[in-house]
């Protein structure tokens, strides 16, 4: 049998390996919007346990002023959220979930609480903006993108003679006698 003196030093020498296998979950927020009165503020969460292959799946979610949730959306669960924003007019939140699998890109919008697919486009979309008066909404789409926007975003693969006039405007361009 082990003294007690022995005991409590294995006892905490596990313990203190169990904390220190605790590692803290970081909370990352993105695509913050405050409302036009001030009163909600809505961002795009996720937790990040760290050494994760991929970028952490994150929900949209909406927080009185002083910070207290009070609704979470997350209606894709291979979506990428961004792009909040409030309307002028009233309580009405817009966001887009962008699906890079399915390349397609989906704006929601949140009133009263319920959450509505407004519109798909198979492409990308971003900039959310509203009307000064709350009826419209735009967004800033590319209808059939074959890549993300953006400058650190990889083109377009090219194939075949790169650089080469098509045949067809050699002979637009030609004058023959």
């Amino acid at each position: 049998m082990l003294p007690k003196r022995a005991l409590a030093i294995v006892l905490i020498f596990f313990v203190g390996v169990a904390q220190a296998n605790d590692r803290p979950v970081l909370r990352s927020h993105e695509a913050l919007a405050l409302s036009r009165d001030g009163k909600h503020i809505a961002d795009v969460e996720a937790l990040d346990p760290g050494n994760l292959p991929d970028e952490a799946h994150g929900a949209v979610v909406i927080r009185t002023g002083d910070g207290k949730p009070v609704a979470q959306f997350d209606p894709c669960a291979t979506c990428k959220y961004g792009d909040t924003a409030w309307s002028p007019a009233k309580d009405t939140l817009a966001f887009i979930a962008a699906d890079s699998a399915a390349g397609t890109a989906t704006l929601y919008v949140v009133e009263n609480g319920a959450l509505r697919k407004v519109t798909q486009i198979a492409g990308v979309a971003n900039t959310t903006r509203w009307s000064a008066d709350g009826t419209r909404i735009a967004v800033l789409a590319t209808v059939g993108a074959h890549k993300k926007t953006g400058a650190t975003e990889a083109g377009a693969a090219q194939v075949g003679d790169i650089g080469a006039v098509p045949v067809e405007r050699l002979h637009r361009h030609c004058a023959f006698a």
